[in-house]
């Protein structure tokens, strides 16, 4: 992999380099797709879950590190985001509307202490819940 911080000399990568990199994008999406499929998905038969092997009441997987401090609406704000919602679809299904859906990302930036709605998902999917496979 290149580093764009490399010596203006350095040869560019090869083909090679660039599809190992590609590849190791892909797989990382891929784990994340995974976990993103968890959030809906029973768990496989065998395995221990907590709550009966459903995600909270608000479809955020049981046990997520940080949710505590939200509350319940920002939860449901949270839950909708990770499903990959835009404002606007979040604040139709919540029937509110934009700019409170603004105001409680807000928040839960704040508390999650994360800077943009990327990071907030992230965070809640990078935590292995039960519904979430292994990396």
């Amino acid at each position: 992999m290149q580093d764009e911080r490399a010596a203006p000399d350095a040869p560019p990568p090869t083909m090679a380099e660039l599809a190992r990199e590609a590849i190791a994008h892909l797989e990382g999406l891929a784990r994340v797709v995974a976990r993103m499929q968890g959030l809906t998905e029973p768990a496989p038969a065998g395995r221990p879950v907590e709550n009966g092997g459903r995600p909270d009441s608000d479809g955020l997987p049981p046990g997520s590190p940080h949710l505590d401090r939200l509350t319940r609406r920002e939860r449901e704000v949270l839950a909708l985001l990770v499903r990959g919602m835009p404002n606007r679809r979040i604040a139709r299904s919540l029937n509110i509307t934009d700019a409170t859906v603004k105001n409680h990302l807000h928040a839960v930036f704040v508390k999650l202490g994360v800077a943009d709605r990327t990071e907030a998902v992230a965070k809640v999917l990078a935590h292995p819940g039960p519904h979430s496979p292994a990396p």
